[in-house]
C-alpha cells in the first residue's frame, strides 16, 4: 500500500470514517510527547487497515514547520481509492496542517465537570482509536455547558469514569495515589498521559464515580494539564504543582 503526502480534494476515508489522527504543538523542536504520537498513529493505522507512514519521513516533514512560532499541528491519515465495501484503500494519505498559536487560546484555567453518560464501551473494535468523528463529545459538551458546567466527563454504561470530551483523566486518591481509568473504561489512550506515566507511578484504576477523590487533572496534547475545581458540584482539591507543570512541559516544545 502506497503512502501519499498531501493529497488533494475529498478522499475515501473523509466520507467512510477510515481516518485517525493526532494534534500536537511544534516550535523549534517537536515536544517530548513526539515519540507517543508516532507510536499511537502506527497502532491505529494497524487498526484501521491503513499504511503508517514511515516516522523518519513524517519526522523530517514536521520538522519543516519548526520556528520561532509556536504552532498547533494536526496530522491525519486517511483511507485513498477503491471501494469500502469491498476491498481495502488503495493507498494511505497524510494531511499535515498547522495553525499559529499566537491567536488560539490554551486553556489553563480550573474547570467544572458535569459526569454525563455516553456511547464508550471497551468491547467496540475501534474503542481505543482516535478517529475524527467527534459529534457525540461536542453533543455532551454543550449539555454540560448548558447546565453551567465547563465540560462533560464521559462515562461508560457500566457507570465507569472515562475521559472529558477532549482530555484525559489523572486522578489523585485520597491515599495518594495517582490513577487513570483503566482498560474496562475505554478511555482513548493519551500522548501526554503516556508521557507522564514515564515519570510517575499511575495506576489503572476502574471504578464507579462515587469514589471519593481528591483532586483531577485534565491532560491534552495541546494544553498540558488543566485542573479540575469540580465534579458535579463538589469541590476538589488543587492537584499537585509539580505534575501540572510537568504534564506542560511535556506538550509545549521550546519556541
Amino acid at each position: 500500500m502506497a503512502v501519499i503526502f498531501s493529497p488533494k480534494g475529498v478522499l475515501r476515508g473523509d466520507r467512510s470514517g477510515e481516518a485517525c489522527f493526532t494534534t500536537l504543538l511544534v516550535g523549534r523542536t517537536l515536544p517530548a510527547t513526539w515519540p507517543h504520537h508516532a507510536r499511537r498513529l502506527q497502532r491505529d493505522a494497524g487498526l484501521l487497515g491503513l499504511q503508517a507512514p514511515d516516522i523518519d519521513t513524517l519526522t523530517a516533514h514536521l520538522l519543516q514547520l519548526a520556528g520561532t512560532q509556536l504552532q498547533r499541528v494536526r496530522i491525519e491519515l486517511v483511507a485513498h481509492g477503491g471501494a469500502p465495501q469491498y476491498e481495502p484503500p488503495h493507498a494511505t494519505a497524510v494531511r499535515i496542517q498547522s495553525t499559529d498559536m499566537a491567536g488560539l487560546q490554551v486553556l489553563s484555567e480550573p474547570v467544572t465537570l458535569q459526569t454525563l453518560p455516553s456511547s464508550k464501551t471497551p468491547h467496540a473494535p475501534l474503542a481505543a482509536c482516535k478517529l475524527p468523528q467527534m459529534a457525540e463529545h461536542w453533543l455532551l459538551r454543550r449539555q454540560a455547558q448548558a447546565a453551567g458546567f465547563g465540560d462533560a466527563l464521559l462515562t461508560t454504561a457500566a457507570g465507569l469514569w472515562c475521559e472529558a470530551t477532549t482530555a484525559n483523566l489523572l486522578i489523585g486518591l485520597e491515599n495518594d495515589t495517582i490513577v487513570t481509568p483503566g482498560p474496562r473504561a475505554a478511555a482513548l489512550p493519551g500522548t501526554t498521559l503516556a508521557a507522564l506515566a514515564e515519570q510517575l507511578p499511575i495506576v489503572p484504576w476502574d471504578t464507579d464515580h462515587n469514589t471519593p477523590i481528591q483532586w483531577m487533572l485534565l491532560l491534552n496534547a495541546i494544553w498540558g494539564a488543566r485542573p479540575v475545581a469540580a465534579i458535579d458540584g463538589r469541590t476538589l482539591a488543587e492537584p499537585p504543582a509539580a505534575i501540572v507543570t510537568l504534564a506542560r512541559r511535556l506538550t509545549r516544545p521550546p519556541s
